[in-house]
């Protein structure tokens, strides 16, 4: 079976010269949603989640939304990739978010 694991933060740690950033561990949630040939949504992200992890076991495609539906023509992510995202804690607050992923080749 494939999974999309979502590991969620709300701060990061900014490096001396202001340029760029790290998440602060511990996490504040974890989710892992199946990965499969339909769209599966993840739980609304926690209210306090500004930056995500994402990593896959497959190749997956991605979509961020209140009522997201993955499709395999957006956000690809390659077999075992990791990425960051930032969450829009504006947009967030108004429209909880979630997660979707589809398996892709």
């Amino acid at each position: 079976m494939a999974f999309l694991y979502i590991t969620e933060y709300n701060q990061l740690i900014i490096t001396g010269t202001g340029r760029g950033g790290v998440p602060v561990e511990p996490a504040i949630a974890y989710q892992r949603i199946d990965n499969t040939g339909v769209s599966v949504a993840s739980a609304v992200l926690n209210p306090r989640t500004v930056f995500v992890r994402l990593h896959t076991d497959s190749i997956c495609s991605f979509k961020v939304a209140a009522a997201p539906t993955a499709v395999v023509a957006e956000n690809r992510m390659p077999a075992n990739g990791t990425e960051y995202f930032g969450i829009d804690p504006v947009v967030h607050k108004a429209t909880p978010l979630k997660i979707a992923a589809v398996l892709n080749t």
